[in-house]
């Protein structure tokens, strides 16, 4: 068995919180018992972590420069540690402010276009709390030419979900508990919700509609470009190309199978379920 890691970072929060895209929580559960070993990078992650490693000091010394601020080196990837949670802003702008930088492929810019992603959100997050810092600045340089920005605010609430999943994953770390990877059904216990939960539904829930509203928006835009493109038609333009083309796709038809086979379809079900949050206002 490898080396055990019980610290957790601001780079495991968005795992924690099941944000993260590129590695499962039972993943890092194995890493930190030293089960498995961290991924190695490749020769071309070693690569682009060295550029990007490079490019984050320049992007923070630019960031602060923009801000009428001096670059302090000693502010400069500072340690932070409480109990079994570490962190390494990259830059403490003040007692109130941290800072972090990150690059990315500009493939990757559409996550960056309406706001901090959530797999970097929960690691703001996390400094936060353990710097008592009341706003996290961030800025990512997409594809070497394409800065986002953007400063978010303290929410405790935010805060104590994190902690509150963050001491259970460690809990499970100490305790050498495996987590769970089946659903279990269970009988649904009905509780009064708090202020705290009520607030955070309200808020769940008009952004929601927010979104509805702009895909109800985005879908007339798409309509009318179908109109204007024509079917099998493809358009270039000094920005932006666009195309209203026929997609081939093959599908099979189980159930014509089971019937001409004569299959025994019972003898093949796999129960499985997940885990789905249900919010909505009361009628």
């Amino acid at each position: 068995m490898n080396e055990r890691n019980e610290h957790i970072g601001g780079t495991d929060a968005s795992t924690i919180m099941h944000a993260n895209k590129y590695q499962t929580y039972y993943d890092l559960w194995q890493i930190k018992t030293g089960r498995i070993q961290k991924p190695k990078p490749t020769p071309e992650q070693e690569e682009k972590m060295k550029w990007g490693l490079l490019l984050e000091k320049i992007i923070t010394q630019e960031y602060l420069k923009e801000r009428g601020l001096e670059f302090q080196e000693e502010n400069w990837q500072r340690r932070i540690e409480q109990d079994f949670r570490v962190g390494h802003p990259d830059y403490i702008i003040s007692a109130d402010e941290i800072f972090d930088a990150k690059t990315t492929d500009k493939f990757l810019a559409q996550d960056w276009e309406n706001g901090v992603p959530e797999y970097y959100y929960w690691q703001l997050v996390h400094y936060m709390g353990l710097t008592g810092a009341q706003f996290a600045s961030i800025a990512c340089l997409c594809g070497g030419n394409r800065l986002f920005s953007y400063i978010i605010q303290r929410d405790e609430k935010m805060i104590e979900a994190l902690w509150k999943a963050e001491e259970e994953f460690h809990r499970l770390v100490v305790e050498d508990i495996e987590p769970e990877l089946l659903v279990h059904p269970a009988p649904v216990e009905v509780i009064d919700m708090s202020p705290m939960v009520e607030e955070l539904v309200g808020k769940y829930l008009e952004v929601g509609k927010k979104i509805k509203e702009l895909e109800s928006e985005q879908n007339q835009y798409k309509e009318a470009l179908k109109i204007f493109i024509g079917k099998d038609t493809e358009m270039n333009g000094e920005r932006y190309k666009a195309s209203y083309k026929y997609v081939c796709q093959n599908k099979f038809d189980t159930e014509k199978m089971i019937n001409d086979y004569n299959i025994d379809k019972e003898k093949y079900r796999i129960e499985s379920g997940f885990y789905k949050l249900d919010v909505r206002a009361k009628k």
